[in-house]
């Protein structure tokens, strides 16, 4: 084989394992071309729901369509048994993370390149993100939490933390590459160094990390991908405080607003500790932007449960909220509970909480109107985009020195709202306009 396509649905950490895949087979000798043209066609799937297994059936359909010689390889999440195709000449499985790379190696006939593999999973470490100003940098991998309606602690059941020494390594390497914003990420990323995600409270190893990435030379920014709120601590929240390159910004999955169905769902905190962990996050940061995930029409969820949702919401003032309709998957406690909510229903309630969360970011963007954003500049073009420290966008207006270019580090004068973000006026760090 001489050419691979891939494509990587789903989370950061897919997107992570993505840039893996792909520098395994380059540093093989495969170029990357279009999957039309690719001799292996890589899809590095989710299935956390039925719309990104659904997903995964699409691109296979339309790539054995478009070049049907390929072989086609699917990993990562691998949706469950009734929704995946079967293997065969023109489609293999490697439903293993830990098999991954042996496997990989086997299909393009290379023997094994000791020097360039790691020791997790036997994926070597990506050394850019090619066409990506921040980059992600998965930390922790594995999940035994158990909520109900997920299908990752079978998908992923070995919980593994990369050694401080190792992330180090891989952190100073992506900085040398050029990128000015590292994600710090995982499946369960408030587990770090720990062997079980159902800790709560402080995690020291978690804020050693932190503190060490931080203090590395040419850390322009760091910020965590998404950290489950009963794992949220002072020491933790101090340690953000510290370092200003540390993003304050906060991704707690909050999932439902009612203690009845978080119950149900087998979450580890309720109502009251989410509300809680805001509070010591505004106490000790400074105006973070606290996002969430919030899945709406889990069985059994009365409109009573719903209008704590909005409520909590409301309270919370969001700065951005991900609305995900509850999806069914096979194998999980939740698809065994009754009281299903109408499809109806659930797109109904999707609307009205995607309505409330485009109103709560833009109060909590307001308070930001004539102050500076440090933005990350991300697409170029007439009026530039990027993200500001606490991840809203900025429509970028420049009106002298030189045109910005992306993953560029500017300072916008915020003037008004736009779109779903802010309007900025800026110039280049260190220009000077006359």
């Amino acid at each position: 084989m001489r050419s691979f396509s891939i494509r990587s649905l789903g989370c950061k950490v897919n997107q992570y394992e993505g840039q893996q895949i792909r520098q395994l087979l380059q540093d093989l000798g495969l170029a990357e071309v279009s999957s039309a043209k690719a001799d292996l066609v890589i899809l590095n799937c989710c299935s956390v729901t039925a719309t990104a297994s659904a997903k995964c059936r699409q691109y296979l359909s339309r790539t054995r369509r478009i070049n049907p010689t390929a072989l086609l390889v699917l990993c990562g999440c691998i949706p469950p048994v009734a929704e995946r195709p079967k293997n065969s000449q023109h489609i293999r499985i490697i439903p293993s993370h830990q098999e991954l790379a042996s496997s990989l190696l086997q299909i393009v006939s290379r023997p094994t390149p000791a020097l360039i593999l790691g020791p997790a999973a036997g994926l070597p470490s990506p050394r850019v993100f090619s066409g990506h100003c921040k980059a992600f940098l998965k930390v922790q991998d594995g999940c035994d939490a158990g909520c109900s309606y997920c299908v990752v602690p079978a998908q992923r059941p070995v919980i593994y933390s990369k050694p401080i020494d190792q992330v180090l390594a891989e952190a100073k390497v992506l900085i040398e590459a050029g990128h000015r914003e590292i994600v710090l990420t995982g499946v369960n990323l408030g587990a770090y160094g720990l062997q079980t995600t159902r800790h709560q409270g402080h995690n020291p190893q978690l804020t050693e990390l932190i503190c060490r990435l931080a203090e590395l030379p040419g850390m322009s920014r760091l910020r965590l991908s998404s950290i489950d709120p009963s794992q949220v601590s002072r020491d933790l929240l101090a340690a953000m405080a510290r370092y200003p390159n540390v993003m304050p910004h906060l991704h707690l999955p909050l999932q439902s607003g009612s203690d009845r169905i978080l119950r149900l769902m087998g979450r580890r905190y309720q109502r009251s500790m989410f509300i809680e962990a805001v509070q010591m996050t505004r106490e000790l940061l400074d105006r973070p932007a606290i996002t969430t995930d919030v899945i709406i029409g889990f069985p059994g969820e009365t409109e009573e449960d719903f209008r704590q949702t909005i409520d909590l919401a409301s309270q919370v003032v969001f700065a951005k909220i991900h609305v995900f309709p509850y999806s069914v998957r096979p194998g999980t406690a939740a698809s065994e509970l009754p009281n299903p909510v109408s499809p109806a229903v659930v797109k109904q309630r999707c609307r009205l909480l995607n309505e409330l969360q485009r109103e709560l970011g833009r109060q909590y963007r307001a308070q930001f109107i004539g102050h500076d954003a440090q933005v990350l500049v991300e697409t170029q073009g007439s009026r530039p985009t990027g993200l500001s420290e606490r991840y809203f966008k900025v429509y970028i207006d420049q009106p002298c020195g030189p045109r910005l270019r992306c993953n560029q580090i500017v300072t916008a004068r915020l003037i008004g709202h736009h779109a779903d973000g802010l309007m900025g006026v800026a110039s280049p760090i260190g220009d000077n306009c006359s």
